[in-house]
């Protein structure tokens, strides 16, 4: 596991099992102008780095809904094509959060796993 991967038994960890492949999980997470769909409060996306999701890219978008819809970015920290991606996800003014996704195969499918820690300002 990477060093900046977060725990996958976090308390705010999100498992889900899928008939869909591994391969087709990850052909979704890698697309992302997809992210607003499978990411929770994130409203529209406004730009993606055409290097997504290499570490480095990012992401831009916009949380919550209007009067209080905020513009913000996402930047990869890493990735691992069609097992792991670990984000940086920004929602100012108040914070960040580090989310790591895991994929995994299944007898009849693909195991989805989410964690998400709050890191700070």
């Amino acid at each position: 596991m990477n060093s900046t991967s977060v725990a996958v038994d976090s308390s705010l960890t999100v498992k889900r099992d899928t008939t869909a492949t591994r391969k087709q999980v990850w052909d979704v997470i890698a697309d992302g102008w997809t992210y607003s769909q499978w990411v929770v409060g994130n409203t529209r996306m406004r730009a993606v780095d055409p290097n997504w999701p290499a570490p480095g890219s990012v992401i831009h978008h916009t949380i919550g809904i209007w009067p209080m819809a905020l513009n913000d970015e996402t930047v990869v920290e890493s990735c691992t094509p069609g097992e792991e991606l670990v984000l940086l996800a920004k929602a100012r003014p108040f914070g960040l959060a580090r989310i790591a996704l895991r994929l995994s195969d299944t007898s009849s499918g693909s195991r989805i796993e989410m964690a998400e820690v709050p890191v700070g300002g």
